[in-house]
């Protein structure tokens, strides 16, 4: 199976997210483990946004989407972050 870097990006409605959450995200970014992990912050107290770079082998674009969208959620979960309110995943190619 091919590699395909995915970018996940995840929105988070400031206003209703639980406290302590944009500490939690900071933290998770800052624990990234050389991954591209970006939060942010330009748009609150509206909105959050976090972005994080995953390379997955996969059969498909769409196969690698998945499965790094559901890690995304799974690492965060473990991190005591609540799910967002809109995810998205997208391969890229790679060179």
């Amino acid at each position: 199976m091919p590699p395909f870097p995915v970018t996940v990006t995840a929105s988070y409605d400031a206003a209703r997210a639980r406290q302590g959450t944009l500490d939690r995200l900071r933290a998770w970014a800052d624990n990234a483990d050389g991954r591209t992990f970006i939060v942010d912050e330009s748009i609150a107290p509206v909105r959050w946004t976090a972005s994080a770079d995953y390379v997955v082998d996969a059969p498909s674009e769409h196969d690698a989407e998945h499965t790094a969208v559901g890690r995304f959620l799974a690492e965060s979960a473990q991190a005591g972050i609540e799910a967002p309110e809109t995810i998205l995943g997208e391969a890229g190619t790679t060179r």
